[in-house]
This record gives structure tokens, C-alpha cells and sequence, in this order.
């Protein structure tokens, strides 16, 4: 009897160790003996430098918005904001001025971003917009180019002053392909991959991932109202495993 728990125990370890291994690319939930969680174009190894992985829907004519995260060189969830990677030009990513496509874009060290003027404010905001550079994926396939990460349309101008202002309740128009972010959310971000380089010189800008794996949930309207209900599209979150000393080998019956 004392054999057969012996070898049931040690089943579970190598069980558990396998879903359980923590990744040191940030990601826990994957396995490391599945490589590029079996999507080899589109997920790339971070490689140790500070990454934006931007989350979209498969349908992007239902749902064209997508989730930014950010994760410094440790893998570390550092920032998280809204974009809109839908295109002027439509749905078929092949085609200029459409929606942002898929991909790996590399983030130049030495051309990270590119200073707004006044005579582009109106398409880019107020903040620099963020360089990414083809590099693997959709996006080669396509051989678009000039994709960038920007804010824009949220401002009007008085042309009799040369002045700005906020738009009190701003929205994520259509861009020509690029992905449009609040302007404060761009101001945020450039303020908080400064720090991240200011705080560690090991840290540099990496990559752009676009990728389309938000998942489409139906939940309650609210904590109050659990009779009527709303589409929610959300970033695919980490399964929880039990750990092996949440396991009890007696407890199984053979």
C-alpha cells in the first residue's frame, strides 16, 4: 500500500510541476514544454527588455478596441490602458488604412517615439507617438508599414488663440492602421517606460505584440442587476492550479 501512494504521490508532483512552473517571461499560465503556446508567428520569447502585448478580438468589425499591457523586462504587469486598432480603410487587414494587423513590431532603442507638431496634433495628440517596426508575423506578410502607437482626435483647437483643449468625454476614433490610445494614457505610458530605464539600465524598449485572443464574456449588467446582462471582451487570465500541498495522496482510492 505504502508503494502505491508512494508512486501516486510522485505522479502528482510531475503533474502539478508541469502546469504549475512559473515562467520567468511573466506569463505563468503556459506551459514551457509548449512552445509559443503553439502559435509561432505571433508569440514570440520577450526578451528581457520592456514589452507591450496588445490584446484584440478575432472580430474586429464587432469589436474593434483592444487591451495594452505592458510588462517591464521581468515580466512584471507595469501599466494597462485601452486602444482602438480598428481602420478607416476596413476589416481586411491586407489593405492600407485598415485595422492594425497582427504581429511582432520592434520598439527601435534609438527612435522610440516621435515628438508631435502642431500641424499634427489634431491626428496625434499632444504626446509623442510610439515607433514599431515590422518584424515578424501579419504585419511582414502584409507589407504594410508606418504603424504606430498614438492618442489623437480628443482635442479641439481654437484657431483664434492656437489653443488646445480637452475634449471633456473623449473617444478612440479610427485611425489608418495604427492603434489610437487616450492621450493621458500615452502621456502615462511614456512617463512610465522613462522610469522603468531611468530606475534599471538593464531595461530598454523590445516589442509590439498584437495579438487576437480577447475573450467575449456575457456577466451580470451589475453587482445589483443579475437579471439583465452585457458583452464584456477581457485579456485570457491565468488558469489557477492546485499547488502540491493542497493534494493529500490518501485521499485517492485505487
Amino acid at each position: 500500500m505504502k508503494t502505491k501512494q508512494f508512486f501516486i504521490t510522485i505522479a502528482i508532483i510531475c503533474i502539478v510541476s508541469l502546469f504549475s512552473t512559473n515562467s520567468v517571461f511573466g506569463h505563468p499560465w503556459l506551459s514551457p514544454y509548449s512552445y509559443c503556446n503553439n502559435n509561432p508567428v505571433n508569440r514570440v520569447d520577450p526578451d528581457g527588455k520592456w514589452d507591450i502585448t496588445v490584446h484584440v478580438y478575432k472580430d474586429r468589425a464587432e469589436y474593434g478596441y483592444g487591451t495594452a499591457v505592458v510588462t517591464d523586462r521581468k515580466g512584471n504587469e507595469v501599466m494597462q490602458y485601452d486602444v482602438r486598432a480598428e481602420g478607416v480603410g476596413g476589416h481586411d487587414r491586407n489593405v492600407e488604412n485598415a485595422d492594425t494587423p497582427l504581429g511582432v513590431y520592434d520598439i527601435p532603442a534609438n527612435d522610440t517615439w516621435r515628438a508631435s507638431t502642431n500641424n499634427n496634433r489634431k491626428s496625434y495628440g499632444p504626446n509623442d507617438r510610439l515607433v514599431m517596426t515590422p518584424e515578424s508575423g501579419e504585419i511582414v506578410d502584409t507589407g504594410r508599414g508606418d504603424i504606430r502607437m498614438h492618442g489623437g482626435r480628443q482635442e479641439t483647437h481654437n484657431t483664434e488663440t492656437n489653443t488646445w483643449s480637452a475634449d471633456a468625454n473623449p473617444s478612440l476614433e479610427k485611425t489608418k492602421g495604427c492603434l489610437r490610445a487616450f492621450d493621458t494614457d500615452m502621456a502615462s505610458l511614456k512617463t512610465t517606460t522613462t522610469n522603468l530605464q531611468t530606475n534599471d539600465k538593464q531595461e530598454s524598449p523590445g516589442k509590439v505584440t498584437v495579438v487576437n485572443d480577447l475573450q467575449k464574456q456575457i456577466v451580470p449588467a451589475s453587482s445589483t442587476n443579475l437579471v439583465e446582462v452585457k458583452t464584456v471582451y477581457v485579456v485570457p487570465t491565468a488558469p489557477t492550479f492546485p499547488t502540491f500541498t493542497q493534494f493529500n495522496s490518501t485521499q485517492f482510492k485505487w
